[in-house]
């Protein structure tokens, strides 16, 4: 018994759309790059990439394989404009990374912490004032921490930095 065409249709549109959504980079990180941390906050996908021995790491947000945002921009050295450090939490703790960018800042961040569990985003604010506040949605892959900061030479962020 053969299947009507509008079943058939339906088969090959999924079998069609699962091979495009298989082709969509999982990662803004390119060959040799080590991801720091990675997830997707909505449709869009946010990498921090790091090459293994150098200093510094990249923050990129946009499409999968588009990103739109890459920060530091060319030319820029990473070490004026990125830091990091640790968040001491009541029965947990999390790790924070900051590139900043003329009057905004992209604070990536992860955390766990007693009676709420794991939370993990990127806050953007202007002149110190939030603008957006993006929850990964999904898995999160994540190095950030001490012994990473520490690894890739990055400054120790004094401003501290509190979890939306």
């Amino acid at each position: 018994m053969r299947a009507p065409k509008f079943v058939a249709g339906l088969w090959a549109g999924l079998l069609i759309g699962a091979g495009a959504s298989a082709a969509e980079p999982a990662t803004h990180c390119l060959a040799g790059e080590t991801v720091v941390f990675q997830c997707s906050p909505g449709r869009k996908l946010l990498s921090v990439c790091a090459v293994p021995g150098q200093p510094g790491a990249s923050y990129r947000y946009g499409a999968p394989g588009k990103p739109e945002l890459v920060l530091p921009e060319p030319a820029t050295p990473a070490a004026t404009t990125t830091s990091a450090n640790t968040l001491t939490l009541a029965g947990g703790g999390g790790a924070f990374l900051r590139f900043r960018r003329a009057d905004f800042t992209y604070t990536v961040y992860t955390a766990i912490g007693r009676g709420w569990g794991e939370k993990a985003g990127v806050v953007v604010a202007k002149s110190g004032a939030r603008v957006a506040a993006l929850r990964c949605r999904g898995g999160v892959q994540s190095m950030l921490g001490p012994d990473w900061v520490e690894r890739a030479r990055i400054a120790v962020d004094a401003d501290g930095f509190d979890l939306p």
